[in-house]
């Protein structure tokens, strides 16, 4: 379920901060993983993304559960899937502590990005990171200003001002800056279309790629606006002893 020769971006967010934001009807019971939860990122040019919802999958041993991602679902140009694809994004993996929500997510994009590209500022990177804590589609809670962010790549094109967790956040789109796809409509017949073969196809890890969740029509990757929380933890890294195998 990993790719141990891929990055590995491991980021850590202050479980306290979460409780404390979150409805007081809530928090006497609220344990932040909730089933249902779901946290999900994308690149910058939406050329693929992957999301977990808490309960799909089973917790390990460590305490870590996973959303696999397809391994042939990157878009780079005229590439998609295969060896080498810069965009190719793995598997998620998300752990509760007493006092934190730790994520690794593994893929073949640098935290920094990849430069070189045809972007606006010549570098194609990550998306923020979303939590949605809520029962409703990623559209709704948007919104309803329900959704938690962190912004964990320095160099990417959100408008949040700060590296770290940031709740009542607004999503929107940054792919046109990034030569990316108007839409995750776009993405899936993109893939589909270059795809041979069994099990070829897009997927969202623990989603289908054409979820419901999501407004297929759009492709909202990056905080255009939130309420800034903490800075605490992100650092790009190997697994070390974090998610196992």
């Amino acid at each position: 379920m990993l790719n141990k020769t891929a990055q590995f971006i491991i980021i850590t967010t202050t479980l306290g901060v979460i409780l404390t934001t979150t409805k007081p009807a809530k928090a006497a019971t609220f344990t932040a993983l909730n089933e249902g939860t779901v946290a999900n990122t994308f690149t910058e040019c939406i050329n693929d993304g992957i999301a977990l919802q808490v309960g799909k999958n089973p917790i390990n041993d460590q305490g870590w559960q996973y959303a696999v991602d397809s391994f042939n679902d990157g878009v780079d140009g005229f590439q998609v899937g295969g060896a080498g694809n810069g965009y190719e994004i793995y598997s998620l993996a998300l752990k509760e502590t007493k006092d934190s929500i730790v994520v690794v997510i593994n893929g073949n994009i640098p935290l920094t990005g990849i430069d070189g590209t045809r972007a606006d500022d010549a570098n194609i990177g990550w998306g923020d990171l979303f939590f949605n804590f809520t029962d409703k589609d990623f559209t709704t809670a948007n919104n309803q200003g329900d959704l938690f962010g962190v912004r964990f790549a320095e160099s990417n094109d959100s408008l949040v001002p700060n590296l770290g967790l940031y709740s009542n956040v607004t999503a929107i789109s940054t792919t046109d800056i990034n030569s990316g796809f108007d839409s995750l409509e776009d993405y899936n017949i993109r893939v589909n279309d270059a795809c041979q073969g069994a099990g070829c196809g897009p997927s969202l890890g623990d989603l289908a790629a054409d979820t419901s969740y999501f407004d297929q029509s759009q492709s909202l990757n990056t905080m255009g606006s939130g309420e800034f929380l903490t800075d605490k933890g992100r650092e790009n890294g190997s697994p070390r002893t974090l998610v196992g195998g």
